[in-house]
This record gives structure tokens, C-alpha cells and sequence, in this order.
């Protein structure tokens, strides 16, 4: 790929990530109670560079620098901050702002450092510190993150970092990770979904067996059902292959009660922005993967700034026929807490 049909990749993936979206679901009488998993945050910093390389934004800057607006309005029980810290690692990114290995690792950690000091100002909030797992400083940044921030674990993004799950030391690197957030009991917040077009189901089975086998108190969160958005035929491979190994571990004694998927743009009412809207079909089968997965295992996720919470929490329950009691379930369940008498669990 050269740099120009590189640089059209990364900004298409950007613009898709903060069109303004709506997942279109009417209001309820009663506003429910919501822990978000999923909020993105941005610092100026990188809002600017993405801007500098041709990746609109529809909302002002505000909407992905700061937080302040979002609690008010969407009034949040707690949300768990995700940073973008992982972008710079991603191969088009860094070669469109012509990035050498020093420069790249100082965005990153002044990437994860801002958000890690907005969730601080806030009691509801925490924050997670992002990498891209192939990179050589990915576990420093890590040990730094744990060392100087107060963050309640790791977010990966294995799309942006190019991972192949038939790859031995991609799939060695994961398992690390995992390792990493399992010995401290801290949170993985994991974009499960690779850029591979000939993924399987198998490929999907033995990456978790490797990285969460040896694990089975490990707290992870699967970020979008295990997709990167709607519950098309590939977010549906996936997932399945999630919910079998699953069953596995089940039948060996293992309930993996800590392994949680988000909701997360997943059901999309409408077209918004280019963003295809669910089809019928794909309703129906996100509506049985729920029932057949069970409510135990779905946590909130907004996707903010993508999505508003409000309205994604509505369209859940418009979508999935959930009733108050269900609705309350999947919405207040928190996954993520401090390591600190402050928890955010109590």
C-alpha cells in the first residue's frame, strides 16, 4: 500500500469512528440508570493532528476533549474513559504524521496521561491506558501507565495494530497482555476484530484459548460483541466463536464469570453518516446471540462520541425487547473499579 492509499485508509477508519451517529430509538417514560464502558476521549493534541491530516469532525472539540458536558447531560452512574493513545502506533497514522520511534511513544504517553487526569477530576469516572500491542515500548508504556496513572487496566485495539491471529507471535504478544491485566486484576477492554477478510471461526477459538486459557479469572470486556460495529455476518463469526469457547470452558468447569461483551454500536436503527443502518435480519440474530449468550454477560457501552448514551440505551431496549427489569440488568453492570477505597463499585 502506498503512503497516498494509506492515507485515504486511516482517514476513512477516523471519519467513520466521529460521524455524528444516532441509533434513532424513541425515549422511555423513566431515564434509566447507565455505567458507560466505553466513552472516548481525545486530548487537543491528537484531535488537532487527526484534523491535520484531513479527518472531519462533525461536533465541536469539546464533545471529545472534555467530559464535563456528557455526565451533565446524560447523567452517568460512572464511565470508564478509553483513550486513542493506541492510534499512534497504527502504521498509516504514524506514517501520515511522519513519526520516528521516540516521537511516537511521547504522544502515546502523554495520549494515555491526559485521560488518565480527566478521569481523576471526575469521582464517576475511571480511565483504561491504551496502546498498540505490536509496538516495541507497548509493555513500558503499560508499566508506566499502572506506575504513574490511576487507571483500572488496558485497552487494545487489534485492528489498528495489524494482528493476525494466525500469527504465533502476535497471538504470544496477546497472551502477555493478558497476563498482564490478570495478575493485577485490572480490566481488558478488547477490539477483538482483525483486519484478516478470510477470518474463521478457529482462528478466533484458538487466539482466546492461547491468551485467556491460562487465565480463568481474567476480567475482560469484548468491545462491540466482538466486532467493529452492527451485527453483520463477520461481528456474528466472531461472536459465535466467542460464545462456543465459551461453553467450552463451561463444560471443563470454568464460568468465566468475568468475560463481558459490550453493546457498543451494535444496533443501528438507521443509516447515519454512511454507517449502514441493521438490516431485519441482522436484528433477529443480535436478538438470539443475546438470549443465548444470557444478560449476565452484556455490559453498557455507548461509543460516545459516536453514539449519545441516552439514545443508545433506548435503542437497546427497543431493539433487544428488553423490559425495565432486563434493561436495568445490562445497563448498571460494572465491570471496571479502582484500585483504591474510592471504588467505583461501591
Amino acid at each position: 500500500m502506498n503512503r497516498r492509499c494509506a492515507l485515504a485508509t486511516v482517514i476513512a477508519t477516523l471519519s467513520a469512528l466521529f460521524a455524528s451517529a444516532s441509533c434513532g430509538a424513541p425515549a422511555r417514560a423513566r431515564a434509566p440508570r447507565l455505567v458507560d464502558h466505553h466513552v472516548h476521549v481525545l486530548s487537543p493534541q491528537l484531535v488537532s493532528e487527526w484534523k491535520s491530516i484531513g479527518v472531519p469532525f462533525s461536533k465541536p472539540d469539546e464533545h471529545y476533549v472534555a467530559v464535563d458536558a456528557l455526565l451533565e447531560r446524560a447523567q452517568l452512574d460512572a464511565a470508564l474513559l478509553v483513550p486513542m493513545a493506541h492510534f499512534y502506533g497504527n502504521d498509516e497514522f504514524r506514517g501520515a504524521l511522519e513519526l520516528e520511534l521516540e516521537a511516537e511513544r511521547a504522544r502515546v504517553a502523554h495520549e494515555n496521561d491526559y485521560v488518565a487526569e480527566l478521569a481523576a477530576r471526575h469521582p464517576r469516572c475511571a480511565a483504561l491506558a491504551s496502546v498498540d500491542l505490536l509496538r516495541p515500548y507497548a509493555f513500558d508504556e503499560l508499566a508506566r501507565a499502572r506506575r504513574e496513572l490511576d487507571v483500572v487496566g488496558v485497552k487494545l485495539h487489534l485492528r489498528s495494530a495489524g494482528f493476525d491471529p494466525r500469527d504465533a507471535s502476535h497471538v504470544a504478544e496477546l497472551a502477555r497482555a493478558v497476563a498482564w491485566v490478570a495478575d493485577a486484576d485490572e480490566l481488558l477492554l478488547l477490539h477483538l476484530d482483525v483486519q484478516r477478510e478470510d477470518l474463521t471461526r478457529e482462528d478466533v477459538l484458538r487466539c482466546l484459548e492461547a491468551a485467556f486459557g491460562p487465565h480463568s479469572g481474567a476480567r475482560v470486556v469484548i468491545a462491540h460483541l466482538g466486532g467493529s460495529g452492527g451485527f453483520d455476518a463477520r461481528t456474528q463469526l466472531i461472536f459465535e466463536a466467542c460464545v462456543n469457547w465459551l461453553e467450552r470452558e463451561r463444560a471443563q468447569g470454568r464460568q468465566r464469570e468475568s468475560f463481558w461483551f459490550d453493546v457498543s454500536a451494535v444496533p443501528l436503527l438507521r443509516e447515519s453518516e454512511g454507517v449502514p443502518a441493521s438490516t431485519p435480519a441482522e436484528l433477529d440474530a443480535l436478538r438470539g446471540a443475546v438470549r443465548r449468550i444470557g444478560l449476565e454477560r452484556l455490559c453498557f457501552g455507548s461509543d460516545y462520541p459516536v453514539f449519545d448514551p441516552r439514545e443508545h440505551a433506548q435503542a437497546l431496549a427497543e431493539t433487544l425487547d428488553l423490559d425495565d427489569s432486563e434493561l436495568e440488568q445490562v445497563l448498571t453492570v460494572r465491570a471496571f473499579a479502582r484500585p483504591s477505597p474510592l471504588s467505583l463499585l461501591r
